[in-house]
């Protein structure tokens, strides 16, 4: 799938589901553009055919490459590496901006993000800027004049740039960043909060060291005891946050042991790589060698790469494809078979079944939210599609 909207001599960085339509896909780009498009037709779509382009819009244009984009209920946020540095926050169903933040001096760089149902947070050179959703769409009379905190995790000299965060909603007020010197630093924001852009106090905080740079960090929804860390030396562990070991004494450098570890991912030096869980069941992580694989959740084990899915009927094949340029039909060799051009830095699962999108039922099962498993969104039964970024397009797989 090509986003007509965008020239082919841009290439898509991140992917972002939105969780209120499952057919609703957020890209941004190498060139700064973030774009939205509408996976499943409106009933009218025929009359347009084949000119479809309004499935496609750009959404906000920012100064350099998209390095995070991430969405939560109503809101998302983006950022871009600068100069400048650059935020926005903003609602999903209306595409209205509730904040833009661009910061200074114009060497500082905005490395990643996250966002949950009442946080922002934003990863800097050397700090993580944190700002309640009820500061940005409060009104002016009581909006703060300044909502922005900062928690500092290094000095000078590189080793606190944030790579990664995670925000969950079911954290209690933690928020995890995993920084440039081997470290997952866990704190409560809502502790001794700064403000104004100050750096904060000292607060009680979680570590858990690595022996290289961190370049995921991510709550495992389903189980929020469980945390999930990459690093650069292709390491990836799954970490029990119930028996971590709070860093009371300076000189005890030893480190929580992880409860899984997985072996086999291939990373030296990126900070940009793809990675997605499902459920609490499979993480998928691209490498280096521009392969995805994927590892249970349960067993740290890798999973063995499944078959390629039997093609579609001819009849469904004919109504899912309007195009050459905005095909959604699966490939059929397996993710973990197929070496991509580069190296993927963007994965998501999703329960789209693609041979689908044109059936009105599915569509109007999809969006009511009723045709999968309970508590599902209209997916596969309960069976996952992988989305990943490749260059101008986006390619999907069946995940049997």
């Amino acid at each position: 799938m090509y986003p007509d909207c965008l020239p082919l001599d841009d290439t898509i960085l991140l992917l972002a589901f939105d969780d209120f339509d499952p057919a609703r896909l957020r890209v941004g780009t190498s060139n700064g553009t973030i774009a939205t498009g509408n996976l499943a037709p409106s009933a009218d779509e025929s009359a347009y055919f084949p000119n479809d382009e309004e499935r496609w819009r750009t959404g906000w244009f920012l100064p350099n490459k998209i390095t995070s984009l991430k969405s939560s209920g109503k809101w998302m946020v983006a950022t871009c590496l600068g100069p400048p540095a650059q935020a926005v926050i903003a609602t999903t169903q209306d595409s209205i901006s509730l904040a833009s933040v661009t910061l200074s001096p114009r060497k500082t760089s905005l490395w990643t993000s996250a966002i949950s149902s009442d946080l922002v947070a934003l990863g800097g050179d050397r700090s993580v800027l944190l700002t309640p959703l009820s500061a940005l769409h409060s009104s002016s009379s009581t909006r703060p004049s300044s909502p922005i905190d900062t928690y500092t995790t290094g000095g000078r000299g590189g080793g606190g740039t944030v790579f990664s965060l995670d925000v969950p909603d079911q954290g209690g007020g933690m928020v995890w960043a995993g920084v440039r010197r081997g470290e997952c630093i866990g704190f409560d924001w809502r502790s001794a909060r700064g403000g104004g852009g100050i750096e904060a106090r000292t607060r009680e905080q979680t570590t858990i060291r690595i022996a290289s740079p961190v370049t995921h960090v991510k709550v495992v929804r389903e189980q929020p005891n469980q945390l999930l860390v990459a690093g650069m030396d292709g390491f990836l562990a799954l970490y029990d946050l119930r028996f971590t070991r709070p860093p009371t004494l300076a000189r005890d450098r030893r480190s929580t042991a992880p409860m899984l570890h997985m072996k086999g991912h291939v990373n030296t030096f990126s900070t940009q790589l793809g990675l997605d869980t499902w459920k609490d069941e499979v993480v998928a992580i691209a490498g280096q060698d521009s392969r995805i694989r994927l590892f249970s959740l349960r067993t740290g084990l890798a999973l063995s790469p499944p078959p390629p899915p039997p093609p579609p009927p001819s009849s469904s094949s004919s109504r899912f494809v309007t195009s050459s340029s905005t095909s959604l039909a699966p490939s059929s060799d397996s993710p973990l078979l197929k070496p991509f051009s580069s190296p993927p830095t963007s994965l998501a699962f999703s329960t789209l079944d693609p041979f689908r999108l044109r059936d009105e039922g599915y569509i109007e099962a999809l969006r009511a939210g009723d045709g999968g498993e309970k508590g599902g969104r209209g997916g596969r039964w309960g069976v996952p599609s992988l989305w990943v970024a490749d260059g101008a397009g986006v390619e999907c797989f069946a995940v049997p």
